[in-house]
């Protein structure tokens, strides 16, 4: 992770390498192969906290297998939903491996997101393959990420139905769009916070 992708904060980018990625894992390798484990048995998401930590979960999967990295903050309502529907999709989309990182849980997990990865708002979703960079976007609908897993996936791995559905058959709403709005009034209501308010999406200060 030692190259830094120039990434929009709310738009794709493809063909980002992740070069540099040492050939020997880490003390912290037997712990993320019993955590893939465990996540694939249970469809959670894997926490992760640090660029090492990510490092040795990309070593660890085979070439074709997509990663879906959430980053967030712990205590935002915004992002604690989003992670909620997140989990929906990795029970649904068993053939991925979905993560998640905090970006306000250590130095490390900040310094990924903004220094190597360059990201600025979340929540956002970043998507290897193969060591690759392969998509990366900033945006708390789940709509727009299920619609993207479904067109670079092969049709037989594909559930039958989205998920969330797309357009006016999606359920993206209700309980999903009224903790949004509530976590937008608490970041518009909140000096302390080190975020400002972007509709769906926090610039990170």
């Amino acid at each position: 992770l030692k190259m830094k992708p120039q990434l929009s904060p709310q738009a794709s980018s493809d063909g980002a390498t992740l070069d540099d990625m040492s050939s020997q894992p880490s003390s912290g390798s037997s712990s993320i192969t019993q955590a893939i484990s465990s996540s694939s048995s249970s469809s959670s998401l894997l926490q992760l906290s640090s660029e090492g930590e990510l490092n040795d979960l990309m070593r660890q999967l085979a070439p074709e297998v997509l990663l879906v990295v959430m980053f967030g903050l712990s205590g935002d309502a915004v992002c604690q939903a989003t992670t909620q529907a997140v989990q929906e999709l990795a029970a649904a989309y068993p053939t991925m491996v979905f993560a998640k990182i905090h970006i306000d849980s250590s130095p490390e997990a900040k310094a990924l997101f903004k220094q190597i990865l360059l990201g600025r708002y979340v929540p956002a979703f970043y998507l290897f393959k193969n060591g690759q960079l392969c998509h990366s976007h900033a945006d708390s609908n789940v709509v727009i990420l299920e619609q993207y897993l479904r067109d670079n996936m092969p049709l037989d791995e594909q559930p039958e139905q989205p998920v969330f559905g797309v357009g006016s058959n999606s359920r993206y709403g209700g309980s999903w769009q009224q903790q949004q709005q509530q976590g937008a009034a608490a970041a518009a209501n909140s000096e302390a916070e080190p975020y400002v308010m972007r509709v769906t999406v926090m610039q990170i200060q």
